[in-house]
């Protein structure tokens, strides 16, 4: 008996690992040092008042109109497969992807609980979906100098890789710094920006433009003032040229040119007695 339940058990714990680890790569990624709901750290970089900071912030945006809050996700790296070099396609902000998986995980992990008769996940889609319509995640790569946002189901739209693009333009020297302090300084002024927009409700279903959609605009904007140029100057040569016609009179249809009328104006005027 001892030796045909070996088999059994070893191969019920090898399929509970499967399930743990599978699906998305971040969920053997979000483990300790996990300083709250709402904070992942690879190796604790953040201080006590950073810490506090986050906290409250996130305190304001679930009192909010609209629930949301925002996670934030530190680790040496975000995974070049997660992303792209240059602007993604969606117009979302490089390592957005990234940052939804890390999301991902974290909503799979408050909606999924073990049934053992089953050996299966029971699933809160409900609760799943409440989530995905909160939770909003940021995340940094200390190493390789890098920042990025995933909205929630709310306010996706709004942090395009433009609209974040604005929010750290004046921090991009100072993200990029190889002092992680200097780093992750500027890396909750973003955090604290980002907060900022949701608090006022301004990311509330609202769409901001993409690099690509602004590129999109300004190339229509000079398609249009290239052809209005164009037009003007047509409209122009034409206003000059207006009443100069050809050089001959043509008495076809019984009209005279202006030279005759003029010829016979001053043939009258000299045939009378007061000139």
């Amino acid at each position: 008996m001892k030796i045909k339940g070996i088999p059994w058990l070893v191969g019920v714990l090898a399929m509970a690992i499967v399930i743990i680890s599978g699906g998305s790569s971040a969920f053997a990624k979000i483990q300790d040092p996990n300083l709250g709901p709402y904070i992942y750290e690879q190796h604790e970089v953040l201080t006590n008042a950073q810490y506090q900071q986050i906290m409250r912030l996130n305190q304001k945006m679930k009192q909010g109109k609209r629930r949301q809050f925002l996670s934030l996700y530190i680790a040496d790296r975000i995974p070049s497969n997660e992303s792209v070099d240059g602007d993604n396609l969606s117009g979302t902000p490089n390592g957005a992807s990234y940052a939804n998986s890390i999301g991902d995980t974290w909503n799979d992990r408050q909606t999924r609980t073990w049934d053992s008769e089953s050996y299966d996940y029971d699933i809160n889609y409900m609760k799943r979906f409440r989530l995905g319509n909160q939770r909003n995640v940021m995340v940094v790569g200390l190493k390789d100098h890098r920042i990025a946002v995933s909205g929630s189901g709310v306010t996706d739209e709004y942090f395009s890789d433009m609209k974040f693009d604005l929010l750290k333009w004046d921090l991009k020297d100072k993200l990029k710094s190889n002092d992680t302090d200097t780093q992750i300084s500027a890396a909750v002024q973003v955090f604290s920006r980002v907060s900022n927009r949701i608090i006022s409700q301004k990311a509330m279903n609202h769409d901001s433009l993409s690099w690509a959609d602004f590129r999109g605009d300004i190339i229509s904007g000079i398609f249009f003032v290239i052809f209005g140029g164009f037009l003007l100057l047509i409209i122009i040569f034409l206003w000059h040229n207006r009443g100069k016609g050809g050089g001959g009179a043509s008495y076809a249809d019984g009209e005279f040119d202006e030279g005759y009328v003029l010829g016979m104006m001053q043939g009258e005027q000299q045939d009378n007695d007061r000139y």
